[in-house]
């Protein structure tokens, strides 16, 4: 079953149905956090992943912060947009490699970021969002224009900093951390 409101609000006040997913269109919106508030508010134990076309480092951490699962680009295809819905039903964090560089690059966090309660270099955010495609290091150290060493030494802080062992336990980190692979707004409700 599906539900559309006009807004967070309409759909908080009851015209949407209790829903396990919310997609709110956050293109726009000028108060993200506030109505991520209100749907996380009416809807506790929903995942509400959020549409943009463009999203600023700081109206995402906002969005976090009041409680999304996540953020996607309003240009992912309808094949990936069900998978990262139940990706999210499953309880991981969404939004892909882009919006991660985006936290990274965000003010306030000129050469680290905090994901996942540990502080990681862009460099390391960079690496990290590689391993989740599945890059090994030449390639990573091709992307990133820097020595094959280099990237194995960032690796090797990473793996530390994050607790890991090994490059398969990093990416399956990330992913559980919100860095998976590849208000005017409208909140759509899927049961």
């Amino acid at each position: 079953m599906t539900a559309e409101a006009a807004n967070a609000r309409q759909a908080a006040q009851g015209s949407a149905p209790a829903a396990d997913a919310i997609l709110f269109d956050a293109t726009g919106c000028q108060a993200v956090g506030d109505d991520v508030a209100t749907l996380r508010a009416a809807f506790a134990d929903s995942r509400i992943l959020l549409l943009a076309t463009t999203i600023s480092g700081a109206t995402l951490r906002e969005a976090l912060a009041a409680g999304a699962d996540g953020c996607l680009t309003a240009d992912t295809s309808a094949t990936a947009l069900a998978q990262w819905v139940r990706y999210a039903l499953a309880g991981g964090k969404v939004y892909p490699r882009d919006m991660a560089q985006i936290l990274a690059q965000s003010p306030g966090s000129p050469g680290s970021t905090s994901i996942g309660g540990r502080t990681l270099s862009n460099r390391e955010i960079e690496i990290l969002t590689r391993l989740t495609s599945g890059h090994g290091n030449k390639q990573i150290a091709n992307e990133l224009g820097i020595t094959e060493a280099t990237v194995k030494v960032h690796l090797k802080s990473l793996l530390r900093k994050i607790g890991a062992v090994n490059r398969t336990q990093a990416a399956i980190w990330a992913m559980n951390n919100g860095m998976a692979g590849s208000g005017g707004g409208r909140a759509a409700a899927a049961n």
